[in-house]
């Protein structure tokens, strides 16, 4: 496991979140995952359960991967641990206060494809050169890294327009 600190102060998140410093949910060893989800930050289904993608959006994630034969070889997590009041973006500082956490994940695990989930996991993990209107689905290679990138559109927004769903 990760060792995400239950008592994490680095950012103000803590101080509204029920679950600090969410753990990712499925496989533990590099040798069980093969895909890496990054979402943006829990919402409050998430916070309260402790487990992300669980809400709505998580249905649309975890029913896709069901569908492509992914979900027991997938790895959840998120960029930001901590649910951001009234589930807005989270800034610049708790995304750098949070990044050595999820690059913990990434190293411990060592996934082959990484799937960012919405603007701020690609723009974080692909360096800000990601565009997700640009390369939703595509696959995205990057010799400074040790995995196979593809962005897509966050659950969230697909709810909001359907007409973006796989």
């Amino acid at each position: 496991m990760p060792s995400l600190n239950p008592n994490c102060e680095e950012c103000g998140l803590h101080a509204t979140a029920t679950t600090v410093c969410m753990r990712g949910d499925g496989p533990q060893t590099p040798e069980d995952v093969q895909v890496f989800v990054v979402g943006e930050a829990p919402g409050a289904n998430e916070d309260k359960r402790g487990v992300p993608f669980v809400g709505e959006s998580g249905k649309i994630l975890r029913s896709e991967l069901h569908k492509n034969k992914l979900i027991e070889k997938t790895y959840i997590t998120n960029l930001v641990k901590c649910r951001p009041p009234n589930n807005r973006t989270p800034t610049a500082a708790e995304i750098k206060a949070c990044r050595p956490y999820l690059e913990e994940e990434i190293a411990r695990l060592k996934p082959g494809y990484v799937i960012t989930a919405g603007v701020p996991a690609t723009k974080t993990l692909f360096r800000g050169k990601a565009k997700i209107t640009q390369f939703h689905g595509e696959i995205i290679e990057n010799p400074k890294v040790s995995y196979v990138g593809m962005p897509i559109f966050h659950p969230a927004y697909t709810l909001r327009d359907p007409s973006k769903l796989p």
